[in-house]
């Protein structure tokens, strides 16, 4: 989900940033609706301040977008591009750290998995 969502916002920056508005609406409709996605997943009950965290910057990110429709401004969707691939990459070091220790890589609050997978 986070690589479409930085797809997707990549490509409505590029176009923003040269005054090409075709399909930049569509591209940051769906980049945020990636980010709606992320924050559905988010469990506030068993994730307590990370969750909360997270919703922060999920909101950040879709407030970007918005702003880089509303104002055809390149930089609020460079800005969430930067968020969002600062998760995702975090979430990559993080699983890939944590299946070298042997330790569970959660990926939901329904199960732990034992392996590392990109969530």
């Amino acid at each position: 989900v986070y690589d479409q969502a930085i797809h997707r916002a990549r490509a409505a920056a590029a176009r923003l940033a040269g005054r090409e508005e075709g399909e930049v609406l569509e591209l940051l409709r769906e980049a945020s609706a990636c980010v709606a996605a992320l924050e559905e997943a988010l469990d506030f009950l068993h994730g307590e301040e990370v969750a909360v965290n997270l919703w922060r910057l999920y909101e950040f990110v879709r407030s970007s977008l918005e702003r880089a429709w509303e104002e055809a401004d390149a930089s609020a969707a460079e800005d969430a591009l930067f968020v969002l691939e600062s998760l995702r990459d975090g979430w990559r070091r993080w699983t890939r750290q944590a299946g070298r220790t042997g330790g569970p890589v959660v990926c939901t609050h329904l199960e732990p998995v034992r392996e590392a997978a990109i969530c």
